[in-house]
């Protein structure tokens, strides 16, 4: 009965939210809403907290959100968009691509953003692309179609980028895991912004490889001292506290997009997510 509340949330978050990304041949496959999700159980106590992080994200979703894709180019884009130099809902527009789509076909439309380097490992995490809403094809002509704008977040323009929409059932969970041991340092913050807070986007330089999910909540740990002093079995020590807390909801194969729900700190590029991070020699104060 407790669950009842706030289950349409949780279905309304699923519907909206998005899913991981293998690693294949292609690379990192677009990570795109999806419009059919698998329902699970909650598996954390709906507290106040745990509720202000579902708002949190019910919130981004309804505003539109981020994804990550391979910066290769790409197959299908606006080239045309008529009477206006813009479009919103219900307004027409044209597509050309490699692809072929049908009358009836759903397409995903974003504007690619910045090209995220790992300079640890030397290569390429994504490219940060900001979802726009979603078209419907209306007429086609061989590799050229005629859409209809169903879902705006942002006005589209020529030049957009198309994906296929994928229908697909996706799990979306949210979940605390207290033995997840690795960590990824914050790599990008959303509107290239050198700070962060509650409720903004930020890339993380854990991937598929590295076991998170969507759903997954995480801490943040400050990744330069000074760190916090605190009490370790009656004996200080000098170790990280988390500054917030994450939730992930886009999974690529090197990196993903988590949501701040929780902060006592902003967040800042380089602080790690994760497992917690003890530098030598602040371990036991003398």
């Amino acid at each position: 009965m407790r669950y009842r509340k706030i289950w349409p949330l949780f279905c309304f978050l699923a519907i909206m939210g998005g899913a991981g990304t293998g690693m294949g041949g292609q690379g990192l496959p677009c990570t795109i809403m999806k419009p059919e999700i698998k329902i699970l159980p909650p598996v954390i106590d709906p507290d106040p907290a745990h509720q202000a992080m579902i708002q949190a994200l019910e919130t981004q979703f309804f505003e539109g959100s981020w994804i990550l894709d391979e910066p290769v180019i790409q197959n299908n884009r606006i080239v045309h968009v008529r009477e206006k130099e813009t479009a919103s809902i219900g307004q027409r527009l044209i597509i050309e691509g490699k692809d072929i789509f049908h009358v009836g076909d759903r397409l995903t439309v974003h504007r690619p953003g910045a090209v995220l380097h790992d300079s640890e490992h030397d290569r390429i995490l994504g490219r940060l692309s900001e979802t726009l809403g979603i078209i419907e094809i209306v007429g086609t002509d061989g590799h050229e179609s005629t859409a209809v704008v169903i879902k705006a977040f942002k006005e589209m323009m020529a030049g957009d980028l198309v994906d296929s929409f994928l229908n697909e059932k996706i799990p979306l969970q949210i979940k605390i895991d207290p033995g997840f041991d690795v960590s990824g340092k914050v790599v990008h913050i959303e509107h290239d912004l050198d700070l962060a807070g509650i409720g903004q986007v930020v890339v993380v330089a854990l991937g598929v490889q590295d076991r998170v999910h969507p759903g997954l909540v995480l801490p943040v740990y400050r990744s330069k001292p000074p760190w916090v002093l605190h009490e370790s079995n009656e004996i200080p020590r000098q170790d990280p506290l988390p500054i917030a807390e994450v939730v992930f909801f886009r999974i690529a194969a090197h990196a993903s997009l988590a949501l701040i729900t929780q902060s006592t700190e902003v967040v800042e590029m380089g602080d790690w997510v994760g497992a917690r991070i003890v530098s030598p020699g602040l371990h036991e104060n003398p």
